[in-house]
């Protein structure tokens, strides 16, 4: 009888022992339509370009545990582990490690990125809101919330902003 290893194509290359390499894609974050960050199970942040190959362009392995929540930003992607690490890649700079931000504790669960200012927000299992600078990657914010948290969003404009200047108007009206 013959005996053959039938090759499987995968998007990872095979390790050193010529074993396939699993891929679990828990979080995606997209740059433009042709490069997105992906991070995995395993703790790696992929990241992809459509133009090159199928095949992840650049992969790097951040912490011990999966890459959670992810969110991108121009060419720099924000993403945070099951530890509660928040860190930071840029595509431009592919060769430069993941920075690291400081004051991220539990599992980090959602994050979000000011439209304008530069914020980050992060929300976990530890029921806190923290906001970190994204310049100087340090904790500007911290807040404790009663729920455990999934997810956060930046409003584009004040929540009771109308309702202020509806009440105005009233007591305008009543001079």
């Amino acid at each position: 009888k013959q005996w053959y290893q039938r090759r499987v194509r995968g998007n990872v290359r095979r390790d050193e022992l010529d074993v396939r390499v699993p891929v679990w894609v828990r979080s995606v974050g997209p740059v433009d339509e042709n490069v997105f960050f992906a991070g995995t199970q395993y703790h790696q942040v992929r990241v992809y370009d459509r133009r090159t190959k199928r095949r992840p362009v650049h992969d790097v392995s951040w912490g011990e545990l999966p890459i959670i929540s992810m969110v991108t930003k121009d060419s720099k992607c924000y993403f945070g582990n099951g530890k509660g690490d928040l860190g930071r890649l840029d595509a431009r700079m592919l060769k430069e490690p993941a920075v690291k931000f400081k004051g991220a504790v539990g599992s980090v669960r959602g994050l979000a990125l000011h439209p304008t200012e530069p914020y980050l927000a992060s929300v976990g299992l530890d029921r806190h809101l923290r906001v970190h600078n994204t310049l100087t990657r340090e904790l500007v914010l911290k807040f404790y919330l009663k729920h455990k948290l999934n997810s956060v969003v930046f409003m584009g404009e004040r929540v009771g902003k109308k309702e202020e200047e509806e009440e105005e108007d009233v007591w305008d009206g009543l001079e």
